[in-house]
């Protein structure tokens, strides 16, 4: 977005394999220079089931694949906005709504987000591998990022 004043907007996003699950890193670094305004939030759309808590969303996405989180530093706040879907040709796509987390990212120049497969023991959506390969998602434990979406 044509930001006026900008300085700069660096995004690194990675893929994570070693030492663990595999995760997906996404660093944010800005200057905003005269461009800073009173408030700053960095927008995630997400579609499937979200629930969020101080620094994280548990999304469980569309069609049974398996639950992700995404976390970010717990002091910064989020707003979360729902909206349903009206169009159908969207729902068709994305569900029956999406959900909107806005997070407040005023006063500070950097933003790690990290999305990993939800490893909470009990929560993990029941599928079969029949199931992921209908739905074209394969888990991370398999060596695949799980799908979100983040804008």
């Amino acid at each position: 977005y044509p930001v006026g004043g900008l300085g700069s907007w660096r995004r690194a996003a990675r893929l994570e394999r070693s030492g663990g699950p595999a995760r997906v890193v996404v660093d944010d670094a800005w200057d905003l220079g005269a461009a800073a305004p009173a408030a700053a939030v960095v927008h995630l759309v997400l579609a499937g089931d979200v629930t969020t808590s101080p620094g994280a969303a548990r999304v469980v996405p569309l069609g049974g694949a398996t639950p992700v989180v995404v976390r970010w530093p717990a002091d910064v706040p989020v707003e979360e906005t729902v909206r349903v879907l009206d169009d159908p040709m969207l729902g068709g796509v994305w569900g029956e709504r999406l959900t909107r987390l806005a997070l407040d990212v005023t006063g500070r120049e950097s933003l790690r987000l990290v999305v990993a497969q939800d490893d909470t023991p009990g929560t993990a959506a029941r599928r079969t591998p029949a199931q992921d390969a209908a739905s074209g998602i394969i888990d991370a434990i398999r060596g695949r990022p799980p799908s979100i979406v983040s804008r």
